[in-house]
């Protein structure tokens, strides 16, 4: 049995501090002052992709919030938001419509492509198989296209967040993608 002993998100965003203190010497400070807390936080995004080889538009800069569907404007992280990601994971569905997509698995399709993220210009995971990255433990447990950092990154306020995607093939028509960066943010007490 391998044990891989990771870091919690946690851990990493404390281990980063002094990024989110030369950015943003109010925000930690009030973590320090306990005006705002470390908590769990996944910035996601769904959307009906359809007949594609490619896609750059998972975050679109005229995405609005809808529940379930998203949680980022604009493809950008919100204003005095830190995000310590060392998680990410990708999803998908084949449902006629958004609306009914459960996105409970990784369908071949999609987990053959590879996978490049960007944030504020700055790669965070350079284009590689999507395949090749997810934890096979992880995904034979049941938390289909989970997919961990050996780099976790901190992402800061008002970055922008580009996933570009490529298909072996064009996807069907009604296939659907939710993707989420997962780990350790700031909000208020």
């Amino acid at each position: 049995m391998n044990l891989v002993l990771r870091k919690t998100s946690r851990e990493e965003f404390e281990s980063r501090m002094p990024i989110v203190n030369k950015i943003s010497p109010s925000v930690a400070n009030d973590i320090n002052a306990q005006r705002r807390q470390l908590v769990d936080m996944t910035l996601y995004s769904a959307k009906q992709i359809g007949v594609t080889s490619f896609t750059d538009q998972v975050f679109a800069s005229d995405d609005d919030k809808v529940p379930a569907l998203r949680n980022v404007s604009s493809a950008k992280i919100d204003p005095n938001k830190f995000i310590c990601v060392n998680r990410i994971q990708i999803l998908s569905d084949d449902a006629a419509a958004i609306a009914d997509a459960t996105f409970d698995e990784l369908a071949d399709d999609v987990r053959q492509g590879e996978l490049e993220v960007v944030v504020d210009g700055k790669v965070v995971v350079s284009k590689q198989s999507i395949e090749n990255m997810l934890d096979p433990a992880e995904n034979d447990s049941g938390r289909a296209g989970l997919i961990y950092l050996d780099n976790p990154k901190m992402l800061t306020p008002d970055s922008e967040i580009v996933v570009r995607i490529w298909f072996p093939t064009d996807l069907a028509a009604n296939t659907s993608i939710k993707f989420a960066l997962i780990g350790t943010g700031v909000e208020t007490y």
